[in-house]
């Protein structure tokens, strides 16, 4: 999921281009996000976010998100039919979600005020400053195919669903103060924007392992 969107998430415009590495982050794990911080932030862009304007500038991404949105959970479904019979799961079906995990990562980094760059329509691969990305599996458990066309994958999630519900809440009031932060001193406090990002790249894993994007349990944990 993601803040605006679950990441829920990041499936457009968008052939994405995805990882395939070892692993993305530094305990291994195959899907990470993270954001580069601006050195200053728009104390305009924060004034916005408090009176609306700035998720009205979202409005016409959400529009084609939520789209690509349902369109990237067919997808992943049918990815999931072809990992059952072949045991991998398509590269182009893989980038295609994938691509919508990477907008809507984008989308939420530049709401939050993660960074000031408006994020481009579309979910390739790119040097935006909000990055999401997950590593292309050699081969994917049968099993977990199964589980996820079901669906009963849902039910293995449940202990993420409860933690990062609670966490929301907590989010919301960091996020509040660290606008407040960039409208007075023109930053967002690293501290929060390290709980902030955490929470988005606790939800991207949570999505990847649902869509079928990767096969391993996500951690219970915030750092890369």
């Amino acid at each position: 999921m993601v803040f605006i969107l679950p990441a829920v998430s990041n499936q457009g415009g968008a052939m994405a281009t995805s990882v395939t590495e070892a692993g993305m982050s530094s305990n291994g794990y195959p899907a990470d996000l993270d954001v580069d911080l601006p050195e200053r932030n728009s104390r305009l862009l924060a004034v916005l976010f408090f009176i609306f304007i700035k998720l009205l500038l979202s409005t016409p991404h959400l529009i084609v998100l939520m789209v690509y949105g349902f369109v990237a959970a067919i997808v992943a479904w049918i990815a999931q039919w072809a990992v059952l019979f072949t045991g991998s799961y398509p590269r182009g079906l893989h980038n295609f979600a994938l691509g919508f995990l990477r907008w809507s990562w984008r989308l939420t980094a530049w709401y939050l005020g993660l960074t000031d760059r408006y994020p481009p329509f579309s979910g390739s691969d790119s040097e935006h400053p909000a990055r999401a990305d997950c590593m292309v599996p050699e081969s994917s458990s049968r099993l977990l195919a199964l589980i996820r066309i079901v669906p009963i994958i849902g039910f293995l999630m449940i202990p993420h669903i409860v933690v990062l519900t609670v966490l929301s809440f907590a989010l919301v009031v960091v996020v509040v103060l660290a606008q407040l932060a960039a409208v007075f001193v023109g930053r967002f406090p690293e501290g929060l924007a390290s709980f902030t990002i955490g929470f988005n790249r606790w939800s991207h894993r949570v999505e990847c392992y649902t869509s079928g994007l990767v096969d391993r349990y996500p951690p219970f944990r915030m750092d890369s």
